[in-house]
């Protein structure tokens, strides 16, 4: 035990800034087009970055990034779900609101 404190000494953790990372806390279940659009804003700020993406079920960066790759990368609607249920989406409500929130940039 005290050799895996020792370890972990040096590491930041959650309460400690780090550089470049970026924090969105959003609960399960409090997710609406106006969070979709916190999200993919966020993602394009991180454009050509290396990025890792992370909830605890993998559901909302998922359906997050619907919303980026059809709107930045152009992907068509059925490519960018699957890729997004690929990587943890499983949720049709998630799914369902960051497909409003693309149309809704679009009409």
């Amino acid at each position: 035990m005290s050799a895996l404190l020792s370890a972990l000494a040096g590491l930041p953790n959650a309460a400690e800034p780090v550089s470049g990372y970026i924090t969105l806390p959003i609960v399960h279940g409090a997710v609406t087009t106006a969070t979709m659009k916190q999200m993919h804003e966020t993602l394009k700020r991180l454009e050509g970055k290396k990025a890792l993406l992370h909830c605890s079920s993998g559901n909302r960066t998922a359906a997050a990034m619907i919303v980026y790759l059809m709107t930045e990368k152009r992907m068509e609607e059925d490519d960018a779900v699957e890729l997004a249920m690929r990587s943890g989406l499983r949720s049709a409500e998630l799914m369902d609101i960051a497909l409003q929130y693309v149309h809704g940039l679009s009409g």
